[in-house]
């Protein structure tokens, strides 16, 4: 049963705003909504370009830029598609084709309000709440089985999983400006609900194609403790066309709780992040954004759920690497209409040709102390998988791999409001 349980808690821990379920970076937490839709649009780049109150949250060594009062809500809609299919071979074990048999269609939803305060031209407050991660999912697959009389693939029933449940932050920040340079600081709280996992094997008909010969239905639930973490980082103009930023987010370690025990720690690795903006001099006012990220998986030890999880056999040595990410962005301030392009670089841990690239694009409007910017972003990965349900007749191959395409349409939506005073 702990085998079981921490088998469901690895699939968990890494449905986000990309909602990936399968992948081989599945378990590795990523933020939702830690900038604004600003900073989305420029590749992601909250560190260097949220300009709202959403710097309480990207980073806080910013927030002395902002003047007055400054509220920031923010709506998220992500959609995750998912195309699965096996390997077709003929009479003689040659390849002919792939054949689809899952398409899945997730939408989720997100919201986040942030709220900064300019006490004076060097000191700066804010409060924010935010989805920390997200475990929506639903995975259907309806089940054939191959057969030679009038009805050639009848349905004989489904697999079915579900999860839902949401960590949330509470965070809180401070800003001090001296030297030219400013100092930012953040807290952040985390809250967790009920994480929850439904298996069920519906049965129609019987069938060594279903991964249970009756009718199966379970539901495992987890809670991750409320833990919190602290963030630091310092934004400075080198030159007057020119700001640099750095921040160092961290590590937290999340208890794992079961309905009746307790299933281990997860550490979230220390996150280092360094980026610029350039604003060249030139008739068309315009922005160039820089950021990387590093999170330091080379050191993490998650040996103890190597068998719970991966992919292949247990005997295989898991090599990590550090997490890097590389963000660009491009702003063009068109008459208080700013046009964005972006993209974002990130490699597997694994280094498993999983490598995956997100284009991001956005626009804004300014109307006096309001301020409006859409974004949206797109991804698509490819990779192999082993199947979650291993049919009856496959128990003898658990290691069978499946084709699987991920992809990720993102749109969000920032408010914001700027009381001077």
């Amino acid at each position: 049963m702990l085998f079981k349980n921490v088998y469901v808690l690895i699939l968990c821990i890494g449905f986000m705003l990309s909602q990936t379920y399968y992948s081989i970076d599945q378990f590795i937490m990523n933020p939702e909504m830690e900038m604004s839709a600003r900073g989305n649009a420029l590749g992601k780049t909250g560190l260097m370009k949220d300009d709202n109150a959403f710097w309480v949250i990207s980073n806080p060594s910013a927030l002395t830029k902002l003047e007055g009062l400054n509220i920031s809500f923010s709506g998220n809609l992500s959609r995750y598609k998912e195309h699965r299919s096996v390997r077709v071979n003929d009479s003689f074990g040659g390849y002919t084709a792939d054949a689809s048999y899952v398409f899945n269609d997730n939408n989720f939803n997100y919201y986040a309000a942030c709220l900064s305060y300019g006490v004076s031209d060097v000191l700066a407050l804010g409060l924010a709440y935010h989805p920390y991660y997200s475990y929506g999912y639903n995975y259907i697959e309806p089940v054939h089985d191959a057969s030679y009389d009038l009805n050639r693939d009848p349905l004989v029933g489904y697999h079915k999983e579900n999860f839902s449940g949401d960590l949330s932050s509470i965070t809180t920040a401070i800003s001090y400006k001296m030297y030219g340079i400013s100092f930012g600081f953040n807290y952040n709280k985390i809250v967790s609900e009920t994480i929850k996992r439904n298996r069920v094997v519906e049965v129609i008909s019987e069938s060594n194609n279903l991964a249970s010969p009756t009718v199966y239905n379970d539901t495992l639930s987890y809670k991750f403790s409320d833990e919190s973490f602290f963030s630091f980082g310092l934004t400075t103009n080198i030159l007057r066309n020119l700001v640099l930023s750095f921040s160092i987010t961290e590590s937290v370690n999340l208890e794992i709780n079961g309905d009746s025990n307790n299933l281990g720690n997860y550490k979230i690795p220390s996150k280092t992040s360094f980026g610029f903006e350039l604003k060249p001099r030139q008739e068309i006012p315009a922005s160039i954004i820089f950021q990387y990220d590093n999170q330091n998986y080379s050191n993490l030890d998650i040996s103890s759920l190597k068998d719970a999880w991966f992919i292949n056999n247990s005997d295989e040595e898991l090599n990590y690497y550090d997490k890097e990410t590389f963000h660009f962005g491009i702003e063009i301030d068109n008459n208080k209409t700013p046009l964005r392009f972006g993209m974002v670089y990130e490699n597997s841990i694994f280094q498993r040709d999983l490598d995956n690239a997100i284009f991001t694009f956005g626009i804004g409007k300014n109307i006096n102390n309001l301020i409006i910017d859409l974004a949206a972003n797109y991804s698509s990965l490819n990779y192999s998988y082993v199947d979650s349900f291993i049919p009856e007749n496959n128990l003898s191959n658990p290691d069978s791999f499946e084709k699987i395409t991920e992809t990720n349409f993102d749109m969000m939506l920032t408010i914001s409001y700027k009381f001077k005073f």
